[in-house]
């Protein structure tokens, strides 16, 4: 087939669940950090077949497409000056391109709910809103067979059109607000919790989501800063500085596989759009390095799978940067005044920084003379000239090839060193949709949709298989350790520990303090497997007949803990260490925990036949 370049890339909302997984709730690529790296797929070569390149239902823009095996939705805008009825939630086969359903949402709010969107999609659901237009409205959960509704929720919503949900490990939502971040339980469009956030301005309201943390922009007099909530409880943990002045902000943080938090400030302003890179320490957000960005609001940022960031300069060009060793300036000196730029041979850095033409680039001034130079590849100009801004998006598959368009009449592939491989004009195109069977979707105005033909899918199938770890009375045991040679778990309040394992035998050891049980099981092609595991605990028991009373919880000074008799305490934080240890009385104890940090931290009780632990959180 032709050379064509439609390979492009995820929209700034819509990414999630795990990369390493396919059980991703979005199937156009990328996960909950919202880095658009798609681990599993191999997407379109340059002599791909079109699958199906047109649509039954015209449209205005190209709204984003969102994919789940094969199945394709989109939103489609065939009347721009009707709001209410002139959008519709369109299904297709995302082999044949036939129809399957049609979808125009029920009207709640007459005088300001906008045009339907969808902002979603799972396995068996699609979800879809009327907000979009700093208005609030209902989120709507779809059947993806048939469109028929499933839930609508409790909860009000105004996500921006721009924005999309995330997702807890169970299916939950996680939707960032204007004025709050809000979990939707999955099953029934109840809240599970819901928290204040102030966000600056649309395009920046969605989050990110690593382990049980979850991020977002929120505004301060300082600049917008980035606000770290716990996904189970939806408590503030912790915020970053204040970046740059200002308050507009455009786009939403990221979160990188190995847990780096990076935060692209965007407001079209040269004093302050700047890349800020940050480690989350479990109790604060460390600042890395930042580097000076281009202007590209509703754009996506991308992790490679060797881990490099890649980001947009200010001449329209993609960086690729390490991400462990950006570009480092100081927190104290102005970003912009007083950084210096020097030319810098490519050949006199032994070939660190790619260069597809000989010639020189700008690199950042090191503050301290003993800093090197950090290995970046730059591409070529990827702009539009003529465009009033560039919102370029990117998607990266399993090979580290990056495909991207800037938003309006251009599309690019490069390799993992940002080496062009091809690039062609595509009117009026919007971000594509990578599919976890490597087909590459992608829309463009009017009856357009095209749908390449990927090369596939690298990974194995996977099933869940669920450990129940529980005590001879059948209590849940928390924090047992289970192990299965590749990976390992810590239990949760429930008791479970859940793995995606490929079908075969597993060897597996599961330890609850100096107790240990071991065994084999074999996975089979079936979902929802449950281990079942019982420890009989002699010197050690967790059972109903001790239950401490233990308060506030959250607190933010102090906790009182009511005994039976005494106990050790132990309060860890989340990477395990020791944060408090004493010995507490019988009856009623007062813990000072005014000088912890902000964090969520692991509260244990301990005697000689008893223990109890639970989860504590430090407001």
């Amino acid at each position: 087939m032709k050379q064509i370049t439609l390979f492009f890339v995820l929209i700034s909302f819509l990414m999630n669940a795990n990369s390493q997984e396919w059980n991703w709730k979005v199937g156009n690529g990328g996960n909950n950090g919202r880095y658009s790296q798609a681990s599993c797929v191999i997407g379109p070569g340059p002599d791909a077949n079109i699958l199906w390149d047109y649509c039954t239902v015209s449209s205005f823009w190209p709204h984003q497409l969102l994919t789940y095996d094969e199945i394709l939705v989109a939103d489609r805008t065939f009347n721009i000056g009707n709001t209410l009825h002139g959008t519709y939630i369109v299904a297709y086969n995302l082999i044949d391109g036939t129809e399957l359903w049609t979808k125009d949402l029920p009207v709640d709010f007459a005088s300001t709910d906008w045009r339907n969107r969808v902002c979603g999609i799972s396995e068996t659901m699609v979800f879809a809103t009327r907000s979009g237009n700093t208005n609030a409205s209902y989120l709507y959960a779809l059947d993806i067979e048939n469109g028929d509704m499933v839930w609508k929720s409790e909860a009000l919503v105004d996500m921006s059109s721009s924005e999309g949900v995330i997702y807890a490990d169970n299916g939950d939502l996680l939707v960032g607000n204007f004025y709050n971040v809000t979990r939707i339980d999955v099953s029934d469009g109840t809240t599970v919790w819901q928290t204040t956030r102030n966000s600056p301005t649309s395009g920046g309201s969605e989050l990110a989501r690593y382990n049980d943390h979850v991020y977002g922009w929120a505004a301060s007099g300082n600049g917008p800063k980035i606000s770290v909530f716990d996904v189970n409880t939806g408590s503030l943990l912790y915020e970053s500085r204040g970046i740059g002045g200002g308050f507009i902000q455009q786009l939403g943080p990221l979160a990188g596989p190995h847990g780096m938090v990076y935060a692209p400030r965007a407001q079209n302003n040269e004093l302050t759009d700047t890349l800020v890179a940050f480690s989350d320490t479990g109790y604060e957000l460390k600042e890395e390095w930042k580097l000076e960005m281009g202007w590209v609001p509703y754009a996506t940022h991308g992790v490679g799978p060797d881990s490099s960031f890649y980001m947009y300069s200010r001449e329209f060009q993609i960086l690729r940067i390490k991400e462990s060793k950006g570009i480092i300036s100081s927190n104290d000196i102005n970003y912009t005044a007083n950084q210096k730029y020097i030319d810098v041979n490519l050949n006199s850095i032994n070939g660190s920084i790619c260069n597809n033409e000989p010639g020189y680039i700008k690199i950042n001034f090191f503050k301290n003379p003993k800093d090197s130079p950090v290995p970046i590849d730059t591409s070529i100009f990827i702009g539009d000239e003529n465009a009033v801004f560039n919102d370029p998006k990117m998607a990266i598959d399993a090979e580290g090839n990056i495909f991207l368009s800037n938003g309006y009449n251009d599309v690019f592939c490069f390799d993992p060193e940002l080496n062009l491989i091809w690039t062609e004009s595509i009117t009026d195109v919007g971000g594509p949709a990578l599919a976890k069977n490597g087909h590459l979707a992608f829309p463009a105005e009017g009856n357009v949709i095209k749908v390449y033909e990927g090369i596939g899918n690298i990974c194995p199938t996977t099933y869940a298989v669920t450990f129940y770890v529980h005590d001879q009375f059948n209590n849940p045991l928390m924090g047992a350790n289970v192990d299965i040679g590749t990976q390992s778990l810590d239990t949760d309040e429930n008791g479970e520990a859940i793995f995606d394992i490929e079908e075969g035998v597993i060897t597996y050891a599961i330890t609850y303090f100096d107790e240990s049980i071991s065994g084999t099981y074999t996975v089979t092609a079936e979902p929802n497997q449950i281990i079942d595991i019982e420890f009989t605990l002699t010197s050690i028991t967790n059972n109903k007949s001790f239950e401490p009373q233990i308060f506030p919880n959250p607190t933010s000074e102090k906790i009182t803990i009511i005994l039976n008799k005494g106990f050790m305490l132990t309060i860890t934080d989340i990477n395990g260490k020791i944060v408090r240890k004493q010995e507490l009385i019988k009856y009623q104890n007062t813990i000072d925990l005014s000088k912890l940090k902000q964090s969520v931290y692991f509260l244990k009780l301990k005697n000689i036949k008893e223990v109890f632990q639970t989860k504590l959180i430090k407001l």
